[in-house]
């Protein structure tokens, strides 16, 4: 992540073709699969090759915007956060429009591959992970989103609060209170 700050920076405020693509693979290649997890656990997208697709080109259309002495991480989740947001109104007026026709289509759930490891170790996985996504799906989205970025991408408040423009002192707040439903959630005492 440093490295595409530094090449940005180098490259100044002319990105010649050749300079552009070149950082966009590094771009592609550490952002892709985080922003991918980004959209699934912040904003419950099941489906995200499109929309991550989508957040990409944008990235590379506005890469001569981005101004590298700010955090690259938070210019980019920015534009993921705008691009969900639409999205979802995208999808919520396809699904009303659907549903209206009377062609609602289920969405289907993905599943996961499994190592080999002991049966044992793979069902303890496995519920694990079944109660830590219960519990991400409990929350709102706000929660969600702050949640993935703070535990995931491990930003700190104010990185956070640039990406979701809540103010930085409501994020630790938050996060205080999602470590307490957290808690309460998998029948543990909280303390602070």
């Amino acid at each position: 992540m440093n490295e595409i700050r530094a090449r940005l920076r180098l490259a100044g405020s002319s990105l010649n073709p050749k300079k552009r693509d070149s950082i966009f693979k590094v771009i592609w290649k550490e952002y892709y699969p985080a922003l991918s997890i980004y959209l699934k656990t912040s904003f419950n997208i099941k489906e995200t090759d499109d929309p991550v697709q989508e957040i990409m080109l944008r990235v590379y259309k506005k890469l001569e915007s981005y101004n590298p002495i700010y955090s690259f991480n938070t210019w980019i989740y920015s534009i993921a956060r705008n691009h969900a947001i639409d999205f979802l109104k995208h999808e919520s007026i396809v699904r009303k429009t659907a549903a209206a026709a009377g062609s609602l289509d289920l969405i289907k759930g993905e599943t996961t591959g499994t190592d080999l490891q002991t049966p044992e170790s793979l069902y303890m996985k496995d519920e694990l992970r079944i109660g830590i996504a219960g519990f991400i799906g409990s929350l709102p989205e706000e929660e969600r989103q702050i949640s993935f970025l703070k535990y995931y991408e491990e930003l700190n408040y104010r990185q956070i609060s640039l990406i979701t423009g809540i103010p930085a002192g409501t994020v630790k707040f938050r996060v205080h209170c999602i470590k307490k439903k957290f808690a309460v959630f998998f029948g543990e005492n909280y303390e602070d």
